[in-house]
């Protein structure tokens, strides 16, 4: 969080960014971007296979560049071994 603050505020390099946690402490991370910085326009890319899938159509792929599209597809497989 303190580098991505870092990056826009010195670095003008307001993203797109990419953040992986686990998912027992994704409920901490939100509360936590959103109280450090309330500015900033976050997509949470969790639940089942479909619901991603939809999530990702729907909100991801506009707010997401293509390279970070592709960063999240290929973790996505990694992770799945596909």
């Amino acid at each position: 969080m303190a580098l991505i603050a870092y990056l826009m505020e010195h670095k003008n390099n307001y993203g797109p960014h990419l953040i992986i946690v686990p998912n027992a402490v994704i409920v901490n991370w939100k509360a936590e971007l959103t109280q450090w910085l309330p500015g900033v326009r976050c997509v949470y890319y969790v639940g089942h296979k479909e619901e991603r899938a939809r999530k990702f159509a729907a909100e991801a792929r506009g707010a997401l560049g293509p390279d970070l599209q592709d960063a999240v597809r290929a973790f996505a497989c990694e992770l799945h071994g596909a």
